[in-house]
């Protein structure tokens, strides 16, 4: 286990768990063959090959991931930062932008300035963002499993938090997955798109609902979607009623073991290895793969 005697965040170790993971897949793709707990262990990015640049980012990622804090790309030794040091969003954005063009990267035709352009503003704030959420989204969901949290809340609203960028169906979307879940799922019927949407903590249907498969948000790509205690009297008075159980999370300093994805090509199988280097190791129908920390 990664020691140190720097206090370190929860938002910060989720990123240090993480080793670079070079694809070539796009992001449908990545998420039919990876699974989510790989994921959740890995630096990428849709058709991003460059090993050397996902690692410049992982690194100005970690920075963003506890402000103050420099962490050594090679010994993960930490220290406060010091004068000039201390990054924000578009600080890191101008040096990946300015790395890219040092190693010669050029957008395909006809992409430049979109999404699929590594060097956009688009691209790398969508990077910055989705890692700054999955780390607060993971964070928090380590700290609701305290058994004096879930007795005083037992129950997560999801809410808008800000406007996302695509106007995506929550209601449809909450509706159908509490349908096809049953009787397992406490969740409330959303009757409009502002909800009602809660449902106990440790609830199936928070997984369900994620692009990503975590129980926690984001729940897709800019969706501007988040949770919050909900009230204990409101979840009641609606029928969210009950106590869960804490539950462990995977120690981010542990391997994890997961299943090959059943009707993968050989071809998609070895793509899939070759990303995930001589930390994965297969066998048995399984695959296991290493932390960074």
């Amino acid at each position: 286990m990664y020691t140190t005697p720097t206090q370190i965040s929860d938002q910060l170790l989720y990123q240090l768990s993480k080793e670079v993971m070079p694809t070539g897949f796009d992001s449908r793709t990545i998420q039919q063959v990876f699974h989510p707990a790989i994921l959740n262990r890995s630096a990428f990015s849709a058709t991003t090959i460059r090993a050397d640049y996902l690692a410049e980012a992982q690194t100005l990622i970690r920075q963003l991931s506890q402000p103050g804090i420099i962490v050594d790309p090679y010994t993960f030794q930490v220290r406060p930062a010091g004068p000039g040091e201390q990054m924000n969003p578009t600080q890191v954005r101008a040096i990946l932008q300015a790395y890219l063009k040092k190693i010669g990267y050029n957008p395909a035709e006809g992409t430049g300035g979109t999404i699929k352009d590594l060097s956009s503003d688009s691209r790398i704030d969508l990077i910055l963002n989705m890692q700054s959420e999955f780390s607060a989204g993971y964070a928090r969901e380590k700290s609701s499993q305290d058994p004096d949290i879930l007795d005083m809340f037992p129950a997560d609203e999801m809410y808008r938090q800000k406007q996302g960028r695509s106007q995506r169906d929550w209601q449809a979307r909450w509706n159908k997955q509490r349908s096809s879940l049953g009787s397992r799922t406490s969740a409330t019927e959303a009757t409009s798109q502002r909800g009602p949407y809660i449902a106990l903590k440790n609830d199936p249907i928070w997984t369900a609902i994620s692009r990503f498969k975590n129980p926690y948000p984001p729940f897709d790509y800019n969706s501007g979607m988040w949770v919050r205690d909900a009230d204990p009297d409101e979840a009641q008075r609606l029928g969210v009623t009950g106590k869960p159980e804490p539950k462990e999370l995977p120690a981010l300093d542990a391997p994890i073991t997961v299943p090959v994805p059943k009707n993968l090509s050989p071809e998609m199988l070895n793509s899939m290895m070759a990303s995930l280097g001589d930390r994965a190791i297969l066998k048995d129908g399984q695959i296991t793969v290493r932390s960074a920390l």
